[in-house]
């Protein structure tokens, strides 16, 4: 089958979903597929750019950073991104039979070539569903309830699920959003897990020595990996720090960047604190190679958030096999997983005293925290395998 992907960044961007997403069209390519894999890229010159990389063809469309830290723009580009696509590879949307679409959201805007797509081909299509947005920003006050731009948001989201014959939340307390009038009983719905190479070792033995660039030998190191956002409130990775900027063997590191990376990097250096670096975004093999001489691994979710979540970095951390720490919304899924498994602790953010308590526990218990991070090995394998992932998607083709 010829499959189409879209996702609005694609590796080598350090993103989860452009990590996510080579996952997923790797594996479609080994099962004798061929994955179309299109994407934005700011940094190509030209319209667009083409290339052949592990058996998939990835085709790189010019445009701006979707990612930006300028809500507006980032609004703009993701809005136009779809068109801007169709525009510039007529030739391969009109002459390659489409067997399946696929889809990462967010974003919300790939109506048009959804559209477009299925009309010329009559295929299946599949929506990945990640982030409920726009609900996530009205969660956490970016944006107004009711609003105008609420609505307007909420009216593409509903349109672009009114595209797709299957739709894959990432955990089954999403299912339960459906249920609002405008929703119920209009989809068809099914849990659809975050994926990774739960059996690739690629990195692993590779040693960087990154405690010992940073001076960091004999510390604990607690790490954060990925997007530095309103959802994210990684606010509370700083007081956690500070908090325990008197124990001179545990340290903080942050990689990543988003809209929040200057308010945290401000907020460092106006505590003054010395327990904590913050480290631009590193690609996926080089991260794991630093997980793996972690301690660690953070999740940070805002409590005001009142939809499941389920991060992308949780898979890293279990491929690293280092125990968990999380500070959440009240969240069900994420918690059950991580507690069931024994890999970790889930506090719900603003617990800043028990937040404490669990991470001192990590630090001195070594036993404890070895033991976390081979059932965090165990968990990706139970259920975050990337073959089950496409075997599933694939069923709907039948």
């Amino acid at each position: 089958m010829n499959i189409f992907l879209f996702v609005d960044k694609y590796l080598p961007k350090p993103l989860s979903c452009a990590s996510l997403m080579f996952d997923l069209s790797f594996e479609i390519a080994k099962m004798g597929h061929n994955p179309f894999e299109f994407s934005m890229d700011s940094t190509i010159k030209g319209n667009r750019v083409i290339n052949i990389e592990d058996g998939i063809t990835v085709i790189r469309t010019s445009g701006a950073d979707s990612k930006t830290s300028n809500k507006f723009l980032r609004a703009y580009t993701e809005m136009t991104m779809s068109n801007k696509i169709m525009k510039h590879n007529k030739d391969l949307i009109n002459n390659i039979k489409c067997d399946l679409i696929i889809v990462y959201s967010p974003s919300i805007f790939w109506r048009k070539i959804v559209i477009k797509i299925k009309k010329l081909n009559q295929c299946k299509s599949y929506l990945i569903l990640r982030d409920l947005f726009p609900q996530w920003l009205i969660d956490t006050g970016v944006i107004k309830n009711g609003g105008v731009i609420a609505k307007f948001f909420s009216y593409e989201e509903k349109k672009l699920y009114d595209q797709f014959d299957i739709i894959g939340v990432q955990s089954p307390s999403n299912l339960s959003y459906f249920n609002k009038p405008s929703f119920k009983d209009r989809y068809n719905l099914e849990v659809l897990y975050n994926w990774t190479r739960a059996n690739n070792n690629e990195g692993f033995q590779k040693k960087i020595n990154f405690k010992k660039k940073l001076g960091l030998i004999n510390k604990t190191i607690f790490i954060y990996a990925g997007n530095i956002g309103f959802a994210q409130d990684t606010m509370s990775i700083v007081r956690l720090a500070e908090n325990l900027q008197n124990r001179e063997n545990i340290h903080f590191i942050i990689i990543g960047d988003g809209t929040d990376k200057e308010k945290i990097d401000l907020a460092i250096n106006e505590k003054k604190l010395r327990n904590i670096i913050l480290l631009d975004p590193v690609s996926e093999k080089e991260l794991i190679d630093i997980l793996r001489e972690c301690d660690v691994g953070l999740i940070s979710l805002s409590k005001q958030l009142k939809t499941e979540n389920i991060p992308g970095k949780l898979l890293s951390y279990c491929r690293a096999g280092i125990p968990i720490l999380a500070s959440v919304n009240k969240t069900k899924d994420l918690r059950d997983m991580i507690v069931n498994s024994k890999c970790g602790f889930v506090i719900e953010n603003g617990d800043d005293e028990k937040l404490k308590s669990c991470a001192v526990k990590l630090h001195k218990n070594r036993k404890m925290k070895d033991e976390y991070g081979l059932n965090a090995s165990f968990l990706l394998k139970k259920y975050f395998d990337v073959k089950s992932t496409v075997e599933q998607i694939l069923t709907h083709c039948e």
